[in-house]
């Protein structure tokens, strides 16, 4: 019995799909989209640059809305659910310059919007005596001192 010829995907084989560091380097720089599973086509399941260009394509051709009627809550992690950013015109209060996010913003933002809602905000002061202990470190400089001055 014959079976249908279909890619293997990373999953099938329980381990990391296989690509030459230079696929890898490409589909890195290429961007989020290109890294999910990819299914290679080569031998064995391995990725080519080809499988990442399809991927892609493919993924571009069929966007995700990103509407707030689509999507009521944007799933982070961990059980939580948070509403979308409100969409706000701000051209009617004036002029209005878009300036490109570096990498590492775009990264940190909502990682730390994360962290913030699912960190509990808990501040602990506790009050200590420690009179004898620095009565204790006094002395303990003393003897030192009377050690280094009878060498």
């Amino acid at each position: 019995m014959e079976m249908a010829e279909r890619p293997l995907l990373a999953e099938d084989a329980g381990s990391p799909p296989h690509a030459s560091p230079s696929v890898r380097k490409f589909r890195a720089r290429i961007g989020r989209r290109a890294r999910a599973r990819v299914a290679g086509s080569a031998p064995k399941g391995r990725i080519t640059q080809d499988d990442v260009r399809a991927h892609v394509k493919s993924a571009l051709a069929d966007p995700r809305p990103r509407t707030a009627a689509a999507a009521p809550a944007i799933a982070l992690g961990g059980g939580l659910a948070v509403l979308p950013w409100p969409q706000i015109d701000f051209a009617k209060f004036g002029p209005v310059e878009r300036v490109a996010m570096s990498r590492i913003r775009k990264l940190s933002g909502p990682n730390l919007h994360r962290n913030w809602i699912s960190i509990p905000h808990v501040t602990n002061n506790e009050d200590a005596d420690i009179t004898e202990l620095e009565a204790f470190r006094v002395q303990l400089n003393r003897e030192k001192r009377k050690r280094a001055a009878s060498r």
